[in-house]
């Protein structure tokens, strides 16, 4: 009967090794977990159940995934009972529609403070726990887990200063970014 995928997406919209951060990214707002069969090409086959799920705010990466998880350990046993009993027939996806993603690795998690602070945001979201985000500073590596929408700002972009007692970081667009969780290069958070 062939094999089948469950991908942490709507096919097919993120195909690839990332679709809970690339949604997350993107500033989407649903996602959702597709069961598909398999063909030769990456997240390509046909679909046979997707439920979607909303994207909150504050989801990161890591709770985004926990809840895809639930839900793909919750329709895998009815969408294999309904393929074995001929219920579920399969959809072709709309392959025009599709976008991929890539393997993410430590590198992507490196902070361009050019981006607007709506941009970084999700991104600090999105690539939490992996692969985490960073940003260099006096010459070593500053982990940055955990931020908020800051002040406008006409400072340079990656210029830190203090705002509301939190330290701050400008971005483009004349936006910045308040820094709520760090970590120095091998320090404690």
């Amino acid at each position: 009967m062939g094999v089948l995928n469950v991908h942490g997406s709507l096919l097919p919209r993120w195909r690839g090794a990332s679709p809970i951060q690339a949604a997350i990214v993107a500033g989407d707002q649903t996602s959702g977990v597709s069961i598909m069969l398999l063909d030769a090409l990456m997240d390509h086959g046909p679909i046979l159940m997707e439920v979607e799920e909303p994207i909150h705010p504050e989801d990161t990466g890591g709770s985004l995934h926990d809840r895809l998880a639930e839900i793909g350990g919750r329709i895998l046993p009815e969408t294999l009972v309904g393929l074995f009993e001929g219920v579920i027939s399969s959809i072709e996806q709309d392959h025009d529609r599709a976008t991929t993603c890539h393997v993410l690795t430590r590198d992507d998690g490196k902070l361009d403070w050019s981006k607007t602070a709506t941009e970084l945001e999700r991104l600090i979201r999105a690539y939490q726990p992996w692969p985490g985000t960073w940003t260099e500073w006096n010459g070593k590596r500053l982990k940055i887990s955990s931020v908020r929408l800051g002040t406008t700002t006409d400072k340079t972009p990656g210029e830190a200063f203090m705002h509301e007692g939190l330290p701050s970081i400008a971005c483009g667009t004349h936006t910045s970014l308040d820094i709520l969780e760090l970590q120095p290069e091998g320090k404690p958070v």
